[in-house]
């Protein structure tokens, strides 16, 4: 007893040190678990952080790679709308017939007198470009001779056979073979056709489908691009809340079954495949609208302008200019809808392709003739954990497709995406007027030093024009599409509508 009355003295003595130091032990340890537990949240919070970083950069690369595997369709159709192959090879054959310059040499004709300043300098440029360019490119050097041989021609057979601009056409429906004949004669005519024409109309000709084929694939290579990033970043977003989803329920103390609001938000592989089906649209019916009006837009400014014509750095720049400010400004100034050239712009048009893919029920209205890649597009690999059936009907994936095709017509009616197209149109036209100068011109070669301020005759920069075009969609490594995916403006909005998860997030 005296040792416990000794202790309880003791602290009752120490009572306020004791209890300070009991304080200070309890607040020590509730500090520790709350630092802890705000540590634990933030180390989390980074993680799904980085993990929402990483997933978003995965996506833009997957852009790049979807755009590299559609060009080929591109190409392939821009190939047979300007047939700038078929008619050279006109050229050539009667170039052979003539015994003029047979495309097979790789030297030009003789000069006349008034070129022969000119002969010596000529022809050591088609050499030195001649590793870079094919036996169509030969021919169309050898245009200067050609034109020389028809000089007596009247100008005015220049202006009547490139005076009237094509016709646009209707916007859902794809040109018939008369529309086709009468926008790209030299495209779609059979050589007995052409065989009315003369030299000088073709070559005219030739200007025409050169130009505009080049620029055209400049305008398709932005629009696939900008829609592709769009198309991918709102299923990115569906795929990433999926994630966000599952992972929650793992974490739940009480394990529990999705809602049916929950599942009818998880996508299905059909809807995804369904959804990107609509890039279709752009690749067959929506490149023709802009190609239309670059058509017209390149006749009406290259028209006036004669295949002896010298050309330099100075013209090829306003020329671009010029034929940029006719195809995205209307007559009265207005900015040019491109939605049309995006997406499918009628209700019959989309049910159109609904149908092609397999979700709707045939309509009155025969829908366009769909080739196989609008099956096989690449569709985004789906990260869902739904527990939905594995083949889900028609009328559940329309359900879904339905509010994903408005908030992507929405997005591409929307200012942010004007000006994201104005930035990658600028950055596109800019590379493009660099290649055409650095292939056009031969003052810009390794070489090659002409007088007369570096000016060529038209004729030798159709090669030059021909080439930018199939670098355009075809270069290996493509510069054009990586320059458009890095555009700032284009990875800021792919982020908002990545990021712009709405009511998505708030379904458990």
């Amino acid at each position: 007893m005296p040792l416990f009355a000794r202790l309880r003295k003791a602290v009752y003595d120490r009572r306020r040190g004791l209890g300070i130091l009991a304080g200070l032990a309890v607040g020590t340890y509730l500090l520790a678990q709350y630092a802890s537990s705000k540590l634990a949240e933030f180390q989390d919070e980074s993680q799904r952080e980085r993990t929402a970083k990483e997933k978003f950069y995965q996506n833009l690369e997957d852009c790049t790679f979807t755009v590299l595997a559609l060009l080929p369709t591109l190409e392939e159709q821009l190939a047979e709308e300007y047939d700038v192959v078929g008619l050279t090879e006109e050229l050539q054959r009667r170039t052979k017939g003539t015994g003029s310059s047979p495309a097979s040499s790789g030297t030009l004709p003789s000069q006349p007198p008034s070129e022969a300043g000119q002969s010596t300098t000529t022809a050591e440029s088609s050499q030195v470009s001649s590793p870079k360019s094919s036996a169509l490119d030969e021919s169309l050097l050898s245009a200067p001779s050609t034109i020389d041989s028809i000089a007596s021609l009247p100008n005015s057979s220049v202006a009547s056979s490139s005076s009237a601009p094509s016709d646009g056409g209707g916007v859902g429906a794809p040109p018939s073979e008369a529309d086709s004949a009468e926008q790209h004669p030299a495209g779609t005519l059979q050589p007995s056709r052409w065989e009315s024409k003369s030299k000088l109309e073709l070559w005219t000709e030739l200007k025409h489908l050169t130009f505009t084929r080049t620029l055209t694939a400049a305008y398709a290579l932005p629009l696939l691009t900008l829609l592709t990033h769009m198309q991918l970043a709102l299923l990115g977003r569906h795929s990433y809340l999926s994630c966000v989803r599952a992972l929650a329920r793992a974490r739940a103390p009480v394990p529990f079954e999705p809602s049916s609001e929950s599942r009818a938000a998880e996508l299905s592989v059909e809807t995804e495949r369904a959804y990107l089906s609509f890039s279709w649209w752009a690749l067959h019916r929506g490149w023709r609208v802009v190609g239309a009006r670059v058509e017209r837009a390149v006749r009406e400014v290259l028209g006036p302008v004669g295949i002896k014509a010298l050309v330099g750095e100075g013209e090829i720049e306003g020329w671009l200019e010029e034929i940029r400010r006719r195809v995205e400004r209307e007559e009265d100034g207005s900015e040019f809808d491109f939605l049309p050239a995006l997406f499918p712009p009628t209700p019959e048009d989309e049910r159109a392709v609904l149908h092609a893919s397999g979700l709707s029920s045939p309509t009155p209205t025969s829908p366009p003739p769909l080739s196989t890649s609008l099956l096989t597009f690449p569709p985004l690999p789906s990260t869902s954990t739904s527990t939905a059936a594995p083949s889900p009907s028609p009328s559940s994936t329309l359900a879904q497709l339905s509010p994903l095709l408005s908030e992507t017509r929405a997005i591409l009616r929307s200012s942010d995406f004007a000006l994201v197209r104005r930035a990658a149109l600028d950055t596109i036209f800019a590379l493009l007027r660099a290649a055409l100068v650095r292939e056009c011109l031969p003052s810009h070669g390794e070489r090659i030093v002409l007088v007369e301020q570096e000016r060529v005759r038209l004729a030798s920069v159709l090669p030059g024009v021909k080439r930018t075009g199939a670098m355009v969609l075809g270069g290996v490594p493509n510069e054009f599409v990586e320059a458009v995916a890095a555009v700032e403006e284009l990875v800021g909005l792919s982020a908002v509508v990545y990021s712009n998860f709405g009511e998505h997030a708030k379904v458990p």
